[in-house]
């Protein structure tokens, strides 16, 4: 009787000290995962936040009175040369920030696609309204006024695209 009694005794300490070993390993693993995912927000904040300048810099060199003042627009450049160099400019910027989008939430990415999208929608549009051998100041007067009058009006998209980026790192500061 007197072991069966040491035996239970044995087994309740036993039992007692797995249980609080299992309890302090599973705390120091949470305190591990909490220690990297802190080392790693660290390094991916610096990241993220150059992402989002680099599409506020991508929205802003996309903005048609941005766009058309780094063109040559002399009187031997056409409508057609200047539409194909507007929408390949365009083009390149898209391809040097895409990448961005992994660090960028889905709302603010979706806004800088709907921005980049409307420009080169404006632009076609724009240089379906002139001749392609009109001078290349023709078309670009178009698009200004176009641009200008619709930002004049309400709040353009490339304006709705800022606002999406500002309140993402708002939310993440």
């Amino acid at each position: 009787m007197e072991i069966v009694a040491y035996i239970i005794s044995l087994a309740l300490i036993c039992g007692l000290v797995v249980f609080i070993l299992v309890r302090m390993l599973k705390t120091v693993e949470r305190t591990q995962n909490l220690h990297l995912r802190s080392e790693a927000s660290k390094q991916l904040t610096p990241v993220r936040l150059r992402a989002y300048e680099r599409m506020a810099l991508f929205i802003d060199r996309i903005d048609p009175n941005s766009l058309l003042m780094r063109q040559n627009l002399g009187n031997n450049v056409s409508a057609a040369a200047l539409h194909k160099e507007l929408l390949a400019q365009i083009r390149q910027e898209w391809e040097h920030n895409a990448a961005q989008q992994i660090y960028v939430s889905n709302e603010a990415w979706t806004m800088v696609v709907n921005a980049k999208e409307s420009i080169v929608e404006l632009i076609n549009s724009s240089a379906a309204e002139v001749q392609p051998n009109t001078v290349a100041m023709g078309l670009a007067t178009i698009i200004l006024n176009s641009y200008n009058n619709t930002k004049q009006k309400e709040e353009t998209v490339l304006d709705k695209a800022i606002a999406s980026l500002k309140k993402d790192i708002a939310a993440f500061c």
